[in-house]
């Protein structure tokens, strides 16, 4: 236990700090950040947004912020203090760490599961000496490097779980849980509540998150593009292979991968929109309209929408470190999965359709107002692989192809009259062609690359068909539904 002695010798070192700052009145100035932090903890219902008041804005050198610490009067952070402070005394390395980030990790997306930083408008520059007291628009440096290093051990944790071999075809089943440990589910969502803060991901950029997460997610893939094309390989009832294991098994592997890559994603998109910055990982997709420059017009109630002569929105700052790290090229690779893996009988149907939907949403952020990450996709064949999901149906054939029997190729089929699966396809297409508008904007080598690829051809015109009939068909049965309501109110 010489660890916990040591961790607690720390926090009563924190605690003899910060008083002897209060006395002197060095922490005088930066307590009315302190005054706000139950306002911007769990619960709270503001805005999902960046940056956080005099922490600077968006894309801010670290360097210039000062820096934060729980606040030790406050029961919630100070009890995540204490977690730290435990994980940080234990042996590297060792069992006992393990254990004590597995602790550290369930209080602080416990103690900031509904935490949102207020939005900045960078008015507020950071800089000065001291810290700021509470965790309302940020969390201490020593903690987001924490989060970072423990990615890396997360890789080789699942590398191992995982038991790839030279081939990669190596499939070991021990089991849902073991998996779920070595994934770093927990680690990965907490990753997800740090970077709702714009302060978060000016220092977790400079600390190589984005790197960390990118080989994660790349080890993630490959499993489950094994897994995606043994299953399309798979006999009802039976085994795809010698390696594959049984359906339950791959069931529980793809659950966990799935997981991953979803939390991943997420992450992801924290760093390049904030109209996708999540309170908890999203099960549904959703469409948001789009204005001419390019951007997205606001999801939420009261935003108002941009203006029609608008500038594009500005590239986000964490787009270099993701072209770098090769992290829109694992964006791109995500999606190809995940259409292998909603069309082969896995079971994780639904999960993969609305994962593809998180993950074309995050790619169409990247695009937006990027020329680098514009040129980065067409060298990757990103441009193609969106393309094709224009004109995919339900069943995963195309809508631009043969012609069924006794039909006409593109014709609209009793699936999209009555919703359901095929609606959902529609809406992975519509958001496949908004990628594509966003990577053809402004740049004439890959307008003529989408032209080539027939993104424009029958392939858009059969898609448009479809959802002229299904928007009329949902027309149709919410006027039949009020006829119905009106007739009984009548009797």
């Amino acid at each position: 236990m010489d660890f916990f002695k040591k961790g607690l010798s720390k926090l009563s070192a924190a605690a003899e700090s910060a008083a002897a700052q209060a006395r002197a009145g060095v922490s005088g100035a930066s307590t009315s950040s302190s005054a706000r932090d139950s306002s911007s903890r769990a619960g709270n219902s503001g805005p999902a947004g960046g940056g956080g008041s005099g922490l600077g804005p968006e894309g801010a050198d670290p360097a210039s912020l000062r820096d934060v610490r729980f606040n030790d009067r406050d029961p919630n952070e100070s009890h995540v203090q204490f977690l730290w402070t435990v994980f940080e005394g234990a042996p590297e390395a060792s069992q006992q760490q393990d254990e004590a980030l597995e602790s550290f990790l369930e209080g602080f997306n416990a103690c900031f599961d509904g935490w949102f930083p207020p939005p900045s408008d960078g008015s507020n520059g950071a800089g000065g000496d001291g810290t700021i007291v509470g965790c309302a628009d940020g969390h201490p440096t020593a903690v987001l490097r924490g989060l970072v290093s423990s990615l890396h051990r997360a890789h080789a944790k699942l590398e191992a779980a995982l038991a790839l071999g030279a081939s990669g075809a190596q499939i070991r089943t021990d089991g849902p849980n073991a998996l779920q440990r070595a994934a770093g589910l927990a680690l990965l969502n907490a990753c997800v509540v740090a970077t709702r803060s714009a302060h978060n991901r000016a220092w977790l950029i400079r600390l190589g998150l984005l790197d960390a997460l990118t080989a994660l997610l790349k080890l993630a893939m490959h499993r489950l593009n094994v897994l995606g094309n043994l299953a399309a390989m798979r006999q009802p009832g039976g085994r795809g292979g010698s390696s594959m294991g049984t359906a339950a098994e791959v069931a529980a592997q793809l659950g966990v991968l799935e997981l991953l890559c979803a939390h991943g994603a997420s992450v992801l998109s924290n760093f390049l929109d904030a109209d996708l910055r999540f309170g908890s990982i999203a099960g549904g997709l959703g469409l948001s309209d789009m204005s001419d420059d390019g951007g997205a017009v606001a999801d939420r109630t009261g935003t108002p929408a941009a203006a029609p002569g608008a500038r594009p929105a500005p590239e986000s700052p964490a787009v270099k470190p993701l072209l770098e790290c090769g992290g829109l090229t694992a964006l791109v690779e995500m999606i190809r999965i995940q259409r292998l893996l909603h069309r082969a009988p896995t079971g994780s149907e639904a999960a993969a359709r609305s994962l593809e939907g998180l993950l074309l949403r995050t790619l169409c952020a990247a695009l937006a107002g990027s020329a680098a990450a514009q040129h980065s996709l067409r060298g990757a064949g990103g441009l193609e692989m969106l393309i094709e999901g224009i004109g995919v149906d339900a069943t995963g054939t195309h809508d631009a192809g043969p012609a069924p029997p006794g039909g006409r190729a593109g014709e609209v089929t009793d699936g999209d009259l009555n919703g359901g699966d095929a609606f959902e396809a529609l809406e992975l297409g519509a958001l496949a062609l908004d990628a594509v508008r966003r990577a053809v904007r402004r740049n004439g080598q890959n307008a003529k690359r989408a032209i080539d690829a027939g993104a424009f051809g029958p392939r858009l015109v059969a898609m448009l068909r479809r959802a002229a009939v299904a928007s009329a068909a949902s027309l149709v049965r919410d006027g039949g539904a009020e006829g119905d309501r009106a007739g009984v109110a009548r009797s």
